[in-house]
């Protein structure tokens, strides 16, 4: 192997261990994550918490800050505050007394609310910051949620209310619709069988004949019925009053009828197939072809 390729070998492997190494020196992403803790307090309550000398504690309130005091100089410890934040850290070494080790401090917000706190020096970096949340606001929140959820589910069920009603209504309508269909379809069916029927009434054809003594037009001129009577006009007036009779099979029977002497029409009440007029001594059959 020449020079070259030994010295392109040689710089591979110290690569791969450079990035070996730098991997096994890189922490888990995860390794520091904390996550901040939260405060739910009043006021008039006094609540506890701590800061490290160097990391410190961020306390962060849910309006801004007017002031923050604490019972110490400012020596001991620092206090800054901007808009919601506040960061506070103990700036003694471990030779001071124990007593500056704790601090009182008081915070009063722009709404006029003041919360009291004990800050502790601590050497645990673990908790460093916290989120101060009053009870009211907690609480009125949850009210809020709940209500908010009731109103959500409240609509939720109207709107399936809705669509159930606009389901309903258009079955009903698609009811209806069919309802009326059908009920123009028996009514176009009915009239057209009314027209159909009336129209074979009207239409009946009628015959009739004389005795052989005497002519068919000295008699009878016209037949027709209208569906319930049965009218026969005469071509003469004058004959007296006729018999008429039905033949039912082999029988006679006498049926009732009007007669109009201005029109020479006889009205019979009903329908026959079968019909003998006798006027003196002129006689009639007439025979219904319908």
């Amino acid at each position: 192997m020449n020079k070259t390729g030994l010295g392109f070998l040689l710089g591979g492997c110290m690569a791969v261990s450079m990035v070996g190494a730098q991997a096994a020196d890189t922490p888990s992403e995860t390794a520091d994550i904390h996550e901040c803790k939260t405060l739910l307090v009043s006021v008039g309550e006094r609540h506890s918490i701590v800061a490290h000398g160097s990391v410190g504690s961020r306390v962060r309130f849910s309006n801004p800050i007017k002031s923050a005091v604490t019972a110490l100089p400012e020596s001991a410890w620092d206090v800054e505050h901007k808009d919601k934040n506040l960061w506070i850290r103990p700036k003694f070494d471990k030779e001071i007394a124990k007593e500056v080790s704790q601090v009182g401090l008081t915070v009063v917000l722009s709404t006029g609310d003041e919360y009291d706190f004990l800050v502790n020096s601590t050497d645990n970096t673990d908790i460093s910051c916290f989120f101060v949340i009053d009870k009211r606001t907690a609480f009125a929140n949850l009210t809020l949620d709940k209500k908010e959820q009731d109103l959500i589910r409240f609509r939720n069920s109207l709107a399936g209310r809705a669509q159930e009603l606009d389901e309903r209504e258009a079955q009903m309508r698609a009811d209806y619709e069919h309802s009326l269909s059908n009920t123009q379809r028996q009514v176009q069916s009915q009239a057209i069988d009314a027209i159909e029927a009336f129209k074979f009434r009207i239409r009946t054809p009628y015959e009739w004949s004389n005795s052989d003594a005497s002519p068919k037009y000295s008699v009878v001129n016209s037949v027709y019925d209208d569906g319930q009577w049965t009218y026969v006009r005469v071509s003469e007036v004058g004959f007296g009053a006729p018999i008429i009779t039905s033949r039912s099979g082999e029988t006679d029977n006498v049926v009732q009828y009007e007669y109009s002497d201005i029109t020479g029409v006889y009205k019979i009440n009903g329908l026959h197939n079968s019909l003998h007029l006798k006027i003196e001594d002129k006689v009639v059959t007439i025979e219904r072809k319908g």
